[in-house]
């Protein structure tokens, strides 16, 4: 590919992608023809600002779903909605009340609360691989049309 083009896609992938990858990047598409720089030049790529909102604000699991995590972002739902419901209507005032809701509400809590920050730290990085994953999907496609 010509040096220009690869600038170009370099330049583009590296708002997108870990620049530790760049160079690996750079080299294989030094082997590959011109005639698949469209290829390259037309894939989406999500974005890292997008879904650091979508986590920030994401108890539903917003970011999951944004990356194709479908089942992780059906679980994160799924355990927030159990979690609201329990809030809802286990009764605090009864003694009973007050151990479920101390031995199984706070706990659960504790580990969603965890489990959404954990989410809040590492969406730019999943989100980077995300994109790093398309692009060798790209060049892998293109390797399999040669041989």
């Amino acid at each position: 590919m010509e040096r220009e083009k690869i600038n170009y896609l370099t330049k583009e992938f590296s708002k997108n992608i870990e620049s530790v990858n760049i160079r690996s990047l750079e080299k294989r598409l030094q082997e590959t023809n011109d005639e698949y720089f469209s290829e390259f030049s037309t894939l989406n790529f999500k974005s890292v600002k997008k879904a650091k909102l979508l986590s920030f604000f994401g108890f539903f699991g917003l970011d999951r779903f944004y990356l194709n995590d479908v089942k992780t972002g059906i679980f994160k739902l799924a355990y927030f909605l159990i979690l609201i419901l329990c809030y809802l209507f286990i009764p605090i005032d009864l003694n009973d009340g007050i151990i479920l809701f101390m031995v199984i509400v706070i706990p659960f809590s504790v580990v969603y609360f965890f489990f959404y920050l954990h989410d809040i730290v590492t969406v730019s990085s999943k989100v980077k691989f995300y994109n790093l994953s398309k692009i060798q999907a790209v060049l892998y496609n293109i390797k399999y049309k040669k041989s």
